[in-house]
């Protein structure tokens, strides 16, 4: 825990505290090409003093001196590698319970790029982020490089290199990266070192130190392309821009693609063996406040993480158990003293757990806290830290997905959101679920421009909400209407209640939606009427004279109860539909030859919002 003193950092009976650094230690960084810019972005701290506990037992204080300063590489939140340039004996250590996997500079990495480089250590690490080449390093040039690690690196980057210290145990463990994975070595001028006579220095901050110049690094990079794709980074190092990497390896990637047999994933999720959500896709449920939103993921969750089958959800929910899943829910509106935790143990209870157990397949966390400008990179930085520690399906839930950012009626902070969703999707292997509230009265359409852009770019899009009565009055039946479905045709509504005694949603019993339903027909209820007209111009416009005809006969109703349906529905985006092109569109008109003709439009093709009713 910290102390109220932001810079001491206590932990049992140890203790560290951090100062600024001095003018003598950002001389000692300079030497090296590294800056006060560049170790405050990496997480580089002076240490002023530090306390560990000895084998005997004893509290040791360890302070630094002008001759001995000490600096902290943080690994994780309360562990730090510690490094002391000018003490042989103690050059590094420890302070808090070591990582078995410490990967320095991987946060700072970007999403994707022409190339990275692994270097020895972490000062040689901070040198060629500083000479503009991203880089990390392991812990020690004989520490081995993971096949997560590698997979990550190779997914996210064109080409991976080494840079190891040009003496014997880094020509060998740069061999053996080459072996491994096909990691490509770098190596300093051979005038530069003699073994014998330890000649000048082994590594990169050393050379960068002795003023030499650096033109060769580049030089050995192109000279070690071997590919025409590969041979893309000589333009990437003069400039060239990092899109075209991107294609060039979604290329690639698309090329092995087409040459193997497609077998498509299978859903995460059915209800009665009709398919709901897919892996690697995004899931949208919108609905208004108050319709239960929530509890709908909280059931969705508590099936992904029960083991005891689909008799166990009152949904008829079952789950594709050929993967292992983790259900994490992040929450940003409910607070984390009793709403949020209530709901989490909800979760717990109907998937066969009690609230006290530990669940490791359950994980959630909190946006509350977090400024909303910096949610996004947050949010990023977490589900990174996720796929680090495990090996199964991430399903993540956004709930509320507005809150995730500044301001989702700006378009161009929407589309960056939603492209860093896909980013996500594509690099890790992940399902999101988002909720989005809809705008009140009776335009039910996602809110802002982050709910239009998540619509058109969804897979999956769910409304949730209330039927209403023949008076338009909220009943206590809950419809679940499939506005969009990428996978296939459109599952059937799916009709819910809220139950008391089981706290949570349950599947309506068929007479009590039949009731509902038979009133909605007698009075051509304004949804069973949209229905009915997307259904009939699915494939192409159609007269409204025989449309009206079509009504009348349909729901027994008179010619003027048909136009006035068709004048409430009309461009109103409380009635969407998805067309064959499984864009979602409203009823729309034009004239032809005098004639009056109604149509899908696609929302994203109306004129102005301006125009829509309501």
């Amino acid at each position: 825990m910290r102390t109220q003193n932001s810079n001491r950092l206590l932990k049992g009976r140890n203790f560290i505290e951090f100062r600024d650094f001095s003018k003598a230690e950002l001389q000692f960084w300079a030497q090296f090409g590294i800056n006060q810019e560049t170790l405050e972005k990496f997480g580089v701290r002076s240490v002023k003093a530090y306390s560990y506990l000895s084998q005997a037992g004893d509290t040791i204080t360890v302070r630094a001196k002008n001759e001995d300063p000490i600096f902290a590489y943080e690994a994780e939140k309360g562990v730090f590698k510690l490094y002391r340039p000018f003490n042989k004996k103690y050059k590094f250590s420890w302070w808090g319970k070591k990582k078995n996997e410490y990967v320095f500079g991987f946060l700072q990495l970007p999403h994707e790029g022409a190339l990275v480089i692994i270097c020895a250590g972490e000062k040689d690490t901070l040198t060629v982020n500083s000479m503009g080449y991203p880089a990390v390093c392991l812990n020690g040039e004989t520490a081995n490089l993971s096949p997560n690690l590698l997979f990550e690196l190779k997914s996210r980057f064109l080409i991976v290199f080494s840079l190891y210290d040009n003496d014997k145990t880094g020509l060998e463990q740069s061999a053996k990266l080459l072996d491994l994975g096909g990691i490509k070595p770098l190596r300093i001028p051979d005038f530069f070192f003699d073994e014998d006579k330890n000649k000048k220095g082994k590594d990169i901050s050393e050379y960068v130190q002795s003023g030499l110049p650096l033109g060769w690094l580049p030089d050995q990079i192109r000279d070690c392309l071997d590919s025409p794709e590969e041979e893309e980074v000589s333009g990437a190092l003069s400039g060239t821009s990092k899109h075209l990497l991107t294609l060039i390896r979604s290329s690639k990637s698309l090329d092995e693609r087409v040459k193997t047999k497609i077998s498509f994933s299978k859903p995460i999720i059915s209800q009665n063996d009709i398919p709901w959500i897919y892996p690697n896709t995004i899931v949208v449920i919108q609905g208004q406040t108050g319709t239960h939103k929530s509890r709908l993921v909280e059931t969705i969750g508590s099936a992904i993480i029960s083991h005891s089958g689909p008799e166990n959800n009152i949904l008829g929910l079952s789950v594709n158990r050929s993967f292992d899943y983790s259900f994490i829910y992040i929450d940003t509106e409910r607070n984390i003293q009793e709403q949020f935790p209530y709901a989490l143990q909800q979760i717990k209870l109907k998937a066969g757990f009690q609230i006290d157990d530990k669940v490791p397949q359950l994980g959630f966390t909190s946006l509350v806290e977090i400024p909303r400008d910096e949610r996004v990179e947050t949010l990023e930085a977490y589900i990174g830290h996720l796929k680090a520690i495990s090996k199964t399906h991430l399903v993540i839930v956004l709930d509320v997905v507005t809150d995730c950012v500044l301001d989702f009626n700006r378009s161009e902070e929407s589309m960056q959101f939603i492209q860093h969703l896909n980013r996500v999707i594509n690099q890790n292997g992940v399902t999101f679920i988002c909720l989005i509230h809809e705008n009140p009265g009776h335009n039910s359409k996602a809110r802002g421009h982050l709910g239009t852009e998540l619509a058109n770019k969804a897979s999956t899009l769910i409304q949730i909400g209330f039927e209403k009565d023949a008076n338009r009055k909220d009943t206590d039946l809950i419809r679940l209407k499939f506005l969009k479905f990428r996978q296939g045709k459109r599952p059937e509504n799916v009709f819910l209640k809220y139950d008391e005694i089981v706290k949570g949603l349950v599947l309506a019993d068929a007479l009590s939606v039949q009731r509902v339903m038979d009133k909605k027909v007698l009075v051509a209820d304004p949804e069973l009427v949209s229905d009915f007209l997307a259904e009939k111009l699915m494939n192409k416009p159609m007269r409204k004279a025989s449309l009206v005809n079509m009504l009348t006969k349909h729901f027994s109703i008179s010619e003027k109860t048909a136009r006035e349906r068709i004048k409430q529905i009309l461009n109103n985006e409380h009635y969407k539909h998805a067309n064959k092109d499984k864009k979602i569109c409203v009823l729309d008109s034009f004239k032809e030859a005098k004639q009056v003709y109604l149509k899908l439009t696609p929302t994203t093709e109306l004129k102005s919002e301006d125009n829509l009713p309501s």
